[in-house]
This record gives structure tokens, C-alpha cells and sequence, in this order.
């Protein structure tokens, strides 16, 4: 059906059509609008979903019912949607599609991107992903400006390995995000994880000035308190007014 012309006005150009969910995803319960931002210099709109589910064999549902290793067929990886400063439909951004599920929880069925995000002055945003990897969670940074041919497809994300990762199992690292140019004139990425550090929890800043992968790992900001949810929420703001 189409939206209703709440303004009353009858202008068919303000009706847009409720597009049905395909055979390889399910919407209900997405909570799209978990993460809205805004930014950059074309100020597009950055929406998320982080239960949005893919559905990795559509044709195979009896099996996932009841057969074994069936919940890696349903891929609670989320998605986020770029969007005009007009509101019209830009493009998706899934990160974590495509991306090695086999083990399940323990690489990317379960990434529950778009949990947060955050637009970046440079024309990127910046997208947690606190499921990857036994719940150590990642970030990822992707372009959302400019045209398809010019703007960087490439993903680009912090490190979240058994080796690498600066945090262990179930710490949600990508609860929360923000960026900013903390260490000079390049990007600098804060994600928070508030339940590593045995449970007190850390902020985690990562730089990527040569962009490449994974992102460096600069320091680690650990709360003080037991379950205190310490990077729970982030911001950026510039104190010292140095632009």
C-alpha cells in the first residue's frame, strides 16, 4: 500500500511506495532508526537497522526449522541506508555481507551492524558492529559521499581477530562510535566496548591515516568501575576550538 498523504496536500511526488521484503530478508522487528545521523558535506543521512535479518538460503526454510546448524541460515547481520539530504534513497551499506559465516557467531552471522554510527566530517561513516566475532565486536569506515565511480568502495575496519582484536570475547566493542581528528590533521575512530576490562569497560581509539587494513590501534581508555557500562555512549567535541 502506499503512505498516507498526511499533509493533506495530494501531491503524488511526497507518496512513495512501501516496498514488500524480499524472499532473503526479514524486517519485522529491524528497529530501523536504532542509529540516525547526519553530516559530511553533501549531508546525507545515515539510518540503521541492526536486526535486520538475511536469510542465507532462502530455499532450504523446512531445514533451518529443525536441521542442524540451521541458524546460520538467518544472518542477524543489520544494515544501514544512505539516504539524500532529500530524503530519496542513496544506497545500502552491509558490511558484514559476504563475509565468512561458517563458524556463525564466531565470525560474521551475527555482526548486528548499525547498531551505531556516526557521519565524519571527511564524507565517511564510521559503523559498529558489536557482534563480530563472539560478540568482540569491530568497526567498520565506509565512503558515502560522492559518486559510485569516484567514492572508495573499499571497507575498512578495525582489527577484531583471535590475535589482533584489542578486546576479548562479549566485549560489544561498536556500542558505541564517534570519530574526529584527535591526533592532528587525519581521522581518528573511537569505539566503545562496555563490557571489556572484566566487565568495567574501555573506550578504544584506533587510527587509519594510510588507509589500509585493520586500523591502528592507538590506547585503550578503561573505566573505573565494575558494570558500570563505561563506553556505553560516545561523543566528540572540539574543547580547545582548533577546528
Amino acid at each position: 500500500d502506499d503512505i498516507d498523504d498526511e499533509d493533506g496536500t495530494g501531491d503524488s511526488d511526497s507518496l512513495h511506495r512501501l516496498e514488500p521484503p524480499g524472499k532473503d530478508e526479514i524486517k519485522n522487528n529491524q528497529w530501523l532508526g536504532v542509529t540516525v545521523e547526519t553530516g559530511g558535506q553533501e549531508n546525507k543521512i545515515f539510518v540503521c537497522a541492526h536486526r535486520y535479518i538475511k536469510i542465507n538460503n532462502p530455499q532450504s526454510l523446512a531445514y533451518a526449522a529443525s536441521g542442524p546448524g540451521s541458524t546460520g541460515l538467518y544472518l542477524g547481520q543489520g544494515v544501514c541506508y544512505v539516504l539524500n539530504e532529500d530524503f530519496s534513497f542513496g544506497f545500502a551499506v552491509e558490511v558484514c555481507r559476504g563475509r565468512s559465516i561458517e563458524r556463525e557467531h564466531q565470525q560474521y552471522a551475527f555482526c548486528q551492524s548499525g547498531t551505531s554510527g556516526a557521519v565524519l566530517p571527511d564524507g565517511t561513516a564510521l559503523i559498529g558492529t558489536p557482534g563480530a566475532m563472539t560478540w568482540k565486536g569491530t568497526l567498520f569506515n565506509v565512503a558515502i559521499e560522492g559518486g559510485f565511480l569516484s567514492r572508495d568502495k573499499f571497507q575498512y575496519f578495525a582489527p577484531h581477530d583471535n590475535l589482533h582484536s584489542p578486546v576479548p570475547n562479549y566485549s560489544y566493542l561498536g556500542m558505541s562510535v564517534t570519530g574526529g581528528r584527535f591526533f592532528g590533521e587525519y581521522m581518528a575512530y573511537a569505539g566503545g566496548a562496555p563490557r571489556a576490562a572484566q566487565g568495567n569497560g574501555e573506550v578504544v581509539i584506533f587510527s587509519n591515516r594510510y588507509k589500509k587494513n585493520p586500523f591502528d590501534h592507538v590506547i585503550s581508555l578503561r573505566g573505573e568501575q565494575f558494570g558500570s557500562g563505561f563506553g556505553s555512549t560516545l561523543v566528540s567535541a572540539d574543547v580547545n576550538g582548533d577546528g
